[in-house]
């Protein structure tokens, strides 16, 4: 099950064929050099309500989160707000928090649409700390595929993050 648009679940189905021509050039992800300089140790603000937001998706369709507070913390001695997002607002089903961003190097070195970092939380408990390592920064599965759904970022972050997932090659 995946949701198809705000308030309405529906089926994925995805298939893959090896014998097509993408796939078969497809030689891998590229990355920045790990970097334990974008590791940053956030607190974490829990937003008084869990309010939905409507994201617009690579497809120009929408998809909602809801956002659950914010990691405050210092990256490249930037003090930064970063809202962090939950697939749900019943707190027994929050098993993590999800942050879609830009940066300077975004639509340059990495992905136009955004990049995503996760933070996995132990079911029903939102923590007062977080530790976000943007060298697991990733690409949305749309940046290697047009028949995907992503939300696009809307929150950017004031630095380069040359940390995680870079830009897929022209030939993807």
């Amino acid at each position: 099950m995946a949701q198809i648009s705000p308030d309405e679940m529906g089926f994925r189905l995805m298939v893959f064929n090896d014998d097509n021509p993408h796939a078969a050039a497809f030689g891998g992800l590229e990355y920045f050099t790990y970097d334990p300089s974008f590791v940053a140790t956030a607190k974490f603000a829990p937003a008084a309500q869990w309010e939905k937001k409507v994201f617009q998706t690579s497809r120009g369709w929408y998809k909602a989160f809801f956002h659950i507070g914010d990691a405050v913390f210092t990256l490249k001695d930037r003090q930064i707000t970063l809202p962090m997002y939950a697939g749900s607002d019943k707190l027994p089903e929050i098993d993590s928090l999800a942050a879609f961003i830009m940066d300077d190097t975004t639509g340059k070195e990495t992905y136009g649409v955004g990049r995503y970092i996760d933070v996995a939380l132990t079911p029903g408990i939102i923590p007062n700390e977080i530790t976000l390592d943007f060298n697991y920064l990733y690409n949305p599965n749309c940046a290697r595929s047009p028949h995907y759904n992503c939300p696009v970022a809307v929150d950017r972050l004031p630095i380069a993050i040359l940390a995680g997932e870079k830009k897929p090659s022209a030939a993807h």
